[in-house]
């Protein structure tokens, strides 16, 4: 009997599927950074393919570290509740973009000065930061707004919001049944307080309107009771019958 896994991950798949994304786009940044560095270093284009290839492994590699950084900072940037989340959105990744760049343009130049040196070509600073720069610059251009049409969230807002207006005239009510430690018998009580609100809003501590009443009625009225003493009420009563 073969077992049914439920959310199993294709390992194949994402595999071969990650490879049919990464492929194309590193040819793109290979060959479109060894075009621009070309006019700035004078260098053989062939030579300077090497030099990109292993350069944007380099900051590939760099990016593993570089996503946690970034979804620590999301964690700051990106408020839980979703009308905030789809607004602030665009910022922080635009935010998230901007520390990719500056670390692929940190691992980029300090590979740059190794190879150049390595290769003996004698190229002034300036000019190996500027190419790093003005190559970076242009693919990100590129790829940057891509990855962000491609991996934004692709609801709207509207979709989740729009019907939940209902909940700002919204009355709950709360029953629970109390069994007295001393007596027979059992008694209901109804509370009545009413718990309103949108509960998408958020108040200055980070909680809903609804969802911080409906806690302050449950600390108000919720009864306190012992199992301990419910059980020997219990025990007490089945004796005297």
């Amino acid at each position: 009997m073969s077992p049914i896994l439920a959310d199993a991950i294709d390992i194949p798949f994402v595999f071969g599927l990650g490879l049919a994304v990464l492929i194309p786009l590193m040819a793109f940044e290979i060959f479109a950074e060894a075009f621009i560095l070309r006019s700035v270093w004078r260098l053989p284009f062939g030579h300077l393919c090497r030099f990109t290839l292993f350069a944007n492994l380099w900051s590939l590699i760099a990016g593993i570290p570089t996503k946690i950084l970034n979804s620590w900072l999301y964690s700051f940037l990106l408020p839980e509740d979703l009308p905030g989340f789809f607004a602030r959105y665009s910022v922080a990744v635009g935010i998230g973009t901007l520390v990719y760049f500056g670390i692929t343009i940190a691992i980029e130049g300090v590979y740059a000065f190794r190879w150049l040196r390595r290769n003996q070509h004698a190229i002034a600073r300036s000019a190996v930061w500027k190419g790093i720069l003005a190559a970076n610059l242009a693919t990100y251009a590129v790829l940057a707004p891509l990855h962000y049409f491609a991996t934004r969230p692709m609801h709207q807002v509207h979709e989740f919001t729009q019907n939940t207006l209902w909940t700002k005239h919204c009355r709950w009510q709360k029953r629970y049944r109390i069994r007295p430690s001393r007596g027979r018998g059992s008694s209901e009580r109804e509370l009545s307080d009413p718990v309103t609100g949108d509960p998408l809003a958020r108040e200055p501590n980070g909680c809903s309107p609804a969802a911080s009443s409906q806690r302050g009625l449950h600390r108000r009225s919720s009864p306190r009771y012992s199992i301990r003493k419910w059980q020997q009420s219990r025990l007490q009563a089945a004796r005297r019958s």
